[in-house]
């Protein structure tokens, strides 16, 4: 599993992206804390990886352990291993109290979601007030490119439809505003910060 990773971590490198400068340039948006950041959605661990390299402590969930060997291994090669946790937990019903992040990120997981409005329900629930959440996904361009890599090693990459724009529109409706938007290394990227004080819940 590994070195697959790091094959296909090639392959889209000689397609032009980055994967590694994409997951670096996610954790760019986030705001220093003090606090733990939850990221919703571990895969292969790049992004929690990443915000690591930045200083972060990082609490990194997933459905699946299928890819934790990778990583695991990503957060010994870039020797921060103590500064993330990893733990399985499903993102519609997450194992931790109201109100307890001020930080949350989520990275090319929205399109694998089959329902959207049960995991920005839970992000809500465990923001503190002024928590700031960052979403990212592929673009147009990435998901192509993606695809593209997929097709060739005889797989699909796989997409329910879920984008940005959709939860966007949720989030604000549960009190959530619009920071910053912006497309870089084939993502788009979104900050929101949690403003209200009723914690309605997304619809």
């Amino acid at each position: 599993m590994i070195s697959a990773f790091w094959t296909r971590t090639e392959r889209y490198r000689s397609y032009g992206w980055d994967r590694f400068a994409a997951a670096d340039s996610v954790a760019g948006w986030l705001d220093p804390s003090s606090r733990r950041v939850l990221d919703i959605g571990t895969g292969q661990g790049l992004l929690a990886a990443a915000l690591a390299r930045r200083g972060f402590g990082v609490l990194s969930g997933d459905v699946s352990l299928d890819t934790h060997p990778v990583a695991t291994e990503l957060v010994r090669v870039f020797s921060v291993a103590d500064r993330v946790h990893y733990l399985l937990c499903d993102g519609s019903s997450l194992p931790f109290s109201d109100a307890s992040f001020d930080r949350i990120t989520m990275m090319n997981v929205l399109h694998h979601l089959g329902h959207l409005r049960p995991v920005l329900t839970e992000l809500t629930r465990v923001a503190m007030p002024g928590c700031q959440l960052v979403l990212a996904d592929f673009s147009k361009a990435g998901f192509e490119l993606v695809s593209q890599v997929h097709r060739e090693g005889g797989g699909k990459h796989a997409s329910t439809g879920v984008t940005l724009e959709a939860a966007e529109a949720r989030l604000t409706a549960a009190g959530w505003n619009l920071r910053r938007r912006g497309t870089q290394h084939l993502e788009e990227v979104a900050s929101f910060q949690y403003g209200r004080a009723d914690r309605r819940r997304p619809r």
